[in-house]
């Protein structure tokens, strides 16, 4: 299906892709508020959740965030309780972050608390669209990328 010379279909699809997102990151920012998490710990929680212990290093490279960011964020988080920060036993110039307990037991709730919020988002849609709906943004991903 060709959009071009249909500007209203352009301009109302991207209206809507906009809106839900918007409305989206509103209701993962409330779910954050309420469990007291910086927005700024969310991609460190996956990756030390999968890992047993990395690197600042490791987790600029596994999170595309910058050095800085990591290192800033990884010192909140162990002010807080929920990483650890020990020097390794091979090489004691290296130091690994580890999620502890408290970490873990947050994030859980969190991703909880999002799968809900995913459930009611996708409620009455069905398989079919969902599908659809994700080729579309793949194609349009692809497309963005040629420009």
């Amino acid at each position: 299906m060709k959009l071009k010379g249909n500007n209203t279909a352009v301009r109302n699809v991207c209206a809507k892709i906009e809106r839900v997102y918007g409305i989206y990151s509103e209701k993962v920012d409330e779910i954050t508020e309420k469990l007291c998490i910086r927005q700024c710990y969310m991609p460190l929680f996956k990756p030390l959740m999968e890992n047993a212990a990395l690197t600042q290093l490791e987790l600029v490279h596994m999170t595309g965030l910058k050095a800085p960011t990591v290192s800033i964020s990884i010192r909140n988080m162990e002010a807080e309780g929920f990483v650890v920060r020990h020097k390794s036993v091979n090489d004691r110039r290296e130091v690994h972050v580890e999620i502890t307990e408290k970490g873990k037991a947050l994030y859980s709730e969190f991703l909880n608390s999002v799968n809900k919020l995913n459930e009611q988002m996708f409620s009455g849609i069905s398989a079919d669209s969902v599908r659809a709906a994700i080729e579309m943004y793949e194609q349009m991903e692809k497309n963005l990328k040629k420009v």
